[in-house]
């Protein structure tokens, strides 16, 4: 450090004599005086300053040794985003694991509560927003016959559009899968869920003020998975294990007691949440439910049903149509009598369309 500054005095001093000789010739003397005047009190400063360096050194020695053992370079963003790269993929593995584990435990926290607080729903949300299938699961799973606290946790999902968006389609494949769904969560368990469970949870949902954009989005795959299901719990006598379950519904929400009716029920609520509340009130007036209700007369209801929702719901009963074709290959007898039906009702008003666009053959 002392031959450091010392190092730099001399490049000043040269530096200051190469200055100096450019000085008029008038103040040369008073330049030297100057200039000896400097020079002393750089020299007292050089001493100064290595002193101060020596002592410096002198008490820091350990706090330098302590600082200079870490050497690690700080991780520079690129490094940091490799990091997480090769982390990612278990850690999301270990947490997509622990996801029914939360539900289950949110569901548990719930049953001693009035209403879901504000943290809670911002878990449930984010949770079917993330992982949709295990939260449906395992919800359906813990909770089949939905109590007072999985009502509430369905009713939370059902006021975020996009939580309800992703929770539709797995609802909508245990609807499909009649009596019971296998289910297997991200934790490995093996369980079966009652296609009516998820039925009761839209019944549910629908009544959801919020739920409105995602029940359109899905509206024509609902219809389909509510009319299989009344048109099978009409048609066939539902096995033992469903009819104690649909007992212990009945019991906790006051249902009707035959699932079928119930199945109706949620249709017009389906329907409501649509605006259609029109083809509620002329199917009540044509009798068209409670044709609906009766096996020899069910396809007939269909039609009427598809006649009444044509008049205002023509691109709703296309889609409809179109999921119909794909469930004719059901291995269902009983289901496609009433499914032609709607289609038959559609096809016609299509052939009438297709028909008026022609020009007039005859003056």
């Amino acid at each position: 450090m002392t031959e450091h500054v010392a190092i730099t005095n001399n490049d000043n001093e040269e530096t200051q004599g190469l200055k100096t000789t450019g000085t008029s010739p008038d103040s040369l003397e008073h330049s030297e005086d100057s200039e000896v005047a400097m020079n002393d009190h750089r020299a007292k400063a050089d001493m100064a300053m290595t002193e101060d360096v020596a002592i410096t050194n002198a008490n820091t020695a350990e706090t330098q040794g302590l600082a200079n053992t870490d050497t690690t370079p700080t991780p520079t963003l690129s490094q940091e985003l490799i990091f997480d790269y090769f982390k990612e993929p278990c850690v999301s593995s270990h947490q997509q694991q622990q996801v029914p584990a939360k539900v289950e435990n949110i569901h548990q926290s719930l049953m001693s509560h009035v209403s879901v607080d504000a943290r809670l729903q911002t878990d449930i949300v984010r949770l079917a927003e993330e992982h949709p299938a295990d939260v449906v699961l395992t919800l359906l799973c813990c909770a089949p016959t939905c109590d007072r606290a999985a009502a509430m946790m369905w009713k939370a999902i059902g006021t975020s559009g996009p939580a309800l968006e992703n929770a539709l389609p797995t609802l909508l494949c245990v609807m499909e899968d009649w009596p019971l769904h296998r289910m297997c969560t991200s934790d490995g368990d093996n369980k079966d869920v009652f296609a009516l469970a998820a039925t009761l949870v839209i019944w549910l949902i629908v009544q959801v003020p919020e739920c409105h954009k995602a029940i359109i989005l899905y509206s024509s795959r609902l219809f389909v998975a509510l009319l299989f299901h009344v048109v099978i719990t009409t048609q066939q006598m539902p096995p033992e294990e469903v009819d104690n379950f649909w007992s212990a519904c009945q019991e906790k929400h006051r249902l009707p007691s035959k699932p079928n009716r119930f199945v109706v029920q949620a249709m017009k609520a389906l329907l409501c949440r649509l605006q259609c509340d029109h083809v509620v009130v002329a199917m009540e007036r044509k009798c068209g439910w409670d044709m609906l209700l009766c096996a020899y007369t069910q396809h007939y209801a269909v039609g009427l049903l598809a006649r009444e929702m044509l008049h205002a719901l023509i691109p709703l009963c296309s889609r409809i149509a179109l999921h119909l074709l794909r469930q004719l290959s059901r291995e269902e007898p009983c289901w496609d009598l009433p499914a032609l039906a709607f289609l038959v009702e559609v096809s016609l008003l299509v052939s009438a369309s297709s028909l008026s666009c022609l020009p007039a053959l005859c003056p």
